[in-house]
């Protein structure tokens, strides 16, 4: 009966799963390109082996962060420091891309060390030299030993080409800090610093220490960092109402479609209580309808918006490609089917509510 219902109409049917669709679309779109870019930062943390991270205080964005060299020398000196790597981290307006994300790393730095170098080698700090990112030397077509023009015409030779488990750096170019430094116009100022411990177990201390210290920076354990960026919160929370205004338009056309159909079925809902079937019955028939069109919706709307995360890689669009990277299909992918079950409850409740209070006498004389 409750597939027979379904197809009643199912041009109607069909429309409001696509309406559902578009809800957990736009919402796996969303989550995934903001938990696979926070996924990217924390995998680099990670792998690096970095136990502290410093940026300058109020900073929005590690790209806004200033730290002066005064201060990463004395952050060196300090007795529990094991290493400390500076990072100049920003975007130039180069001839292929106006969005090119550059890294200064010292040759030494805790990164250049454990870079995958597919071929060639690091770079020399003092010769004008670059190693890309497999992801830019793919999409370039640049290799190891090629010149490549960067910003206001500095030109600079490939000594290598390395790889990573992250999107972001593997469309990057990395390069001298000093060389780094001029390109960005930061003269004698880094983003970020990352440090190691000589005893992994006093993070939390020593962020504090350096805090007190150095009221003007901010550092914080690695596990925390990506938490602490404030372009991050904003876009999680952008994405959440995004995404609950979507699925709210999604529940209204859920709702109107099986308001329209207890309408259509007020003389069989009437003969059905009239034959002994009691009002949850009568309520688990919608309830079952509902679930069904967003189960199927859900399905459709999760493979649509993977769909269209792969074609934006696929494209790699200026600015924005090494940006996007879809981690945890499988978790975004149930996380999405739960939502839309959630969603055919909630658009299902007062439907279903309608349909109990129909008297049976009234609903057998409905025409």
């Amino acid at each position: 009966m409750i597939i027979r219902s379904l197809l009643r109409n199912k041009i109607r049917t069909l429309i409001t799963m696509l309406g559902a669709a578009v809800g957990i679309a736009l919402f796996v779109l969303l989550t995934s390109i903001s938990s696979g870019f926070k996924n990217q930062i924390q995998h680099i943390m990670n792998y690096y082996k970095i136990d502290i991270i410093v940026q300058s205080k109020g900073a929005a964005t590690p790209f806004g962060s200033k730290i002066t060299i005064s201060d990463y020398n004395k952050i060196s000196s300090m007795e529990e420091v094991e290493a400390v790597s500076s990072a100049v981290i920003g975007s130039i307006n180069s001839p292929w891309n106006p969005y090119q994300l550059i890294i200064g790393l010292s040759s030494s730095s805790l990164f250049a060390d454990r870079l995958g170098i597919l071929k060639g080698r690091v770079f020399n700090e003092n010769s004008r030299e670059v190693i890309i990112g497999e992801k830019f030397a793919i999409s370039t077509g640049f290799n190891v030993g090629n010149k490549l023009v960067l910003s206001n015409g500095d030109t600079f030779t490939i000594a290598g080409i390395y790889t990573t488990a992250s999107s972001i750096l593997n469309g990057a170019i990395a390069l001298s800090i000093h060389d780094a430094r001029r390109l960005l116009n930061r003269d004698d100022s880094v983003n970020l610093l990352f440090i190691r411990l000589k005893k992994a177990n006093e993070q939390e201390k020593m962020a504090e220490k350096i805090n007190s210290e150095f009221p003007h920076l901010y550092a914080t354990r690695t596990g925390d960092f990506v938490g602490q960026i404030r372009i991050i919160k904003v876009t999680d929370t952008t994405s959440a109402i995004i995404s609950m205004i979507a699925l709210f338009a999604s529940c209204l056309v859920i709702i109107n479609t099986l308001l329209m159909s207890i309408s259509e079925r007020t003389k069989e809902i009437g003969i059905l209580m009239a034959i002994g079937w009691s009002r949850l019955m009568i309520m688990k028939i919608v309830i079952i309808e509902s679930l069904i069109i967003c189960f199927i919706g859900g399905i459709i709307g999760t493979i649509t918006g993977f769909l269209i995360l792969w074609l934006i890689n696929l494209a790699n669009p200026e600015g924005l490609g090494w940006w996007i990277s879809v981690s945890n299909y499988i978790n975004i992918f149930l996380k999405s089917i739960m939502i839309a079950l959630l969603l055919g409850i909630i658009s299902s409740l007062y439907p279903a509510f309608v349909a109990t209070k129909l008297m049976p006498a009234e609903a057998l004389r409905y025409e």
